[in-house]
C-alpha cells in the first residue's frame, strides 16, 4: 500500500465471525460505501458478501472485485472463480499451538505474559477472474 501511496483507513474494515451470515451483513454494510474492491477473510464470508452482492444487483468483478482467503476444490465451481490467498494451514496451526505452550511456561516461570512474537509464513496468491484483472486487460486492450 506504502508503494502505491495508499494510506490505510480502519473505516473500510468490517468484522465477522466467519459464517455466511457475518459475510452478508458485512457485505451489506461495505456496498453501501461503494467499494471497487474487497478482501474477504473466508470462504464461508465470501458465499455471505455474495448474497449481498445479488441484493444490491451488483456482479462481481464488473461492480466489485472480490479476493479471499482459503482456497478449497469446490470453489471452482463459482463463477467467477474466485481470486484466492492460500496459506499453509497445517503449520500455522502447529506453530500456534506451538505459540501458546511457550506462552503458557514463561508465564509460569516467571509471572510475566510473554512477548509477542510475529512469525512469517509463505502464502500464494492464485489471481483469478473476481478480481477483475482479465476486465480490466479487455478494457485496456479496447482503449489502444
Amino acid at each position: 500500500m506504502k508503494e502505491f501511496r495508499i494510506t490505510f483507513d480502519p473505516a473500510l474494515i468490517e468484522h465477522g465471525d466467519f459464517r455466511v451470515e457475518a459475510g452478508y451483513a458485512a457485505g451489506i454494510e461495505l456496498l453501501r460505501r461503494k467499494p471497487d474492491a474487497v478482501f474477504i477473510g473466508n470462504y464461508l464470508m465470501t458465499v455471505g458478501f455474495m448474497r449481498a452482492l445479488r441484493q444490491y444487483q451488483l456482479e462481481c468483478p464488473h461492480d466489485v472485485g472480490i479476493a479471499t482467503c482459503d482456497d478449497h476444490p469446490w470453489l471452482d465451481s463459482f463463477r467467477p472463480r474466485l481470486t484466492t490467498v492460500n496459506f499453509p494451514k497445517y503449520e500455522v496451526g502447529r506453530e500456534g499451538g506451538r505459540l501458546l505452550i511457550d506462552t503458557v511456561e514463561a508465564g509460569g516461570r516467571d509471572g510475566q505474559a510473554r512477548r509477542s512474537r510475529t512469525v512469517v509464513m509463505k502464502s500464494a496468491l492464485s489471481i483469478r477472474e473476481s478480481c477483475g484483472y482479465e476486465l480490466r486487460a479487455m478494457r485496456r486492450a479496447e482503449r489502444a
